[in-house]
């Protein structure tokens, strides 16, 4: 009942932000410890680590294979409220192509998966150009998963599959830099961390979590 309560409040939270700004962004407010701050936004491009934790697998395990990260690309928006000088809440959603590969020497299985994360979190400023936050997400496959299997020099078809879960959620940690340029407005750059705790495998012979780390650059703009 909670989780499902969960995935319907992230589900308004993304269609509310997808209605407001379709094109993909991120926002952010910085909080002034003498006086509030406005609302503001930053429109950025989002590009990670993206990869999986494979667990609870014999088969995995004894045959030496594992998990590797691989680089994605997407984009972000994130709406940014003040709640206090130094306090604010963050919502928004985060596009990747994630990418990652399950694998030895002489044997990969490539798996890209098109997700729409929607992070919700506490943020604390540190003046009026820093801030550290943490939450949770909520992540939507938004597209055909795609897996590939190579061995030695030889590569299968690049296959569709829906052996995964459409919904996924987990934990979020954040830190990001604002450089400026005129009062609030200015260059911004975000780490994120994306723990996943949902297995999102169907097929039973693994379980696979989110373990991303996630780069955003972009240009912050006072709302007021």
């Amino acid at each position: 009942m909670i989780r499902s309560k969960f995935a319907r409040l992230l589900f308004a939270s993304l269609v509310l932000t997808a209605a407001s700004f379709p094109i993909a962004a991120h926002a952010e407010v910085a909080a002034h410890a003498e006086s509030g701050s406005p609302a503001s936004v930053t429109l950025g491009v989002a590009g990670g680590l993206t990869g999986a934790d494979a667990k609870s697998s014999d088969t995995i395990q004894n045959t030496g294979l594992s998990a590797d990260r691989k680089f994605g690309l997407g984009g972000a928006v994130m709406f940014d409220s003040p709640l206090a000088p130094m306090f604010s809440i963050g919502l928004g959603a985060i596009y990747l192509q994630r990418k990652f590969d399950i694998g030895n020497d002489t044997l990969r299985f490539e798996r890209k998966v098109p997700t729409l994360f929607v992070p919700l979190e506490g943020r604390i400023w540190l003046g009026n150009l820093l801030y550290l936050g943490a939450g949770g997400f909520g992540a939507f496959r938004v597209g055909d998963q795609t897996d590939r299997i190579v061995t030695g020099n030889s590569a299968s078809p690049t296959l569709s599959t829906g052996q995964r879960e459409s919904f996924e959620y987990g934990l979020t940690a954040s830190a990001a830099f604002t450089l400026p340029i005129v009062e609030r407005t200015g260059f911004t750059f975000e780490a994120r961390y994306l723990h996943g705790m949902k297995n999102s495998s169907k097929d039973g012979i693994y379980e696979e979590h989110i373990r991303d780390l996630v780069l955003t650059a972009g240009i912050r703009l006072s709302l007021n």
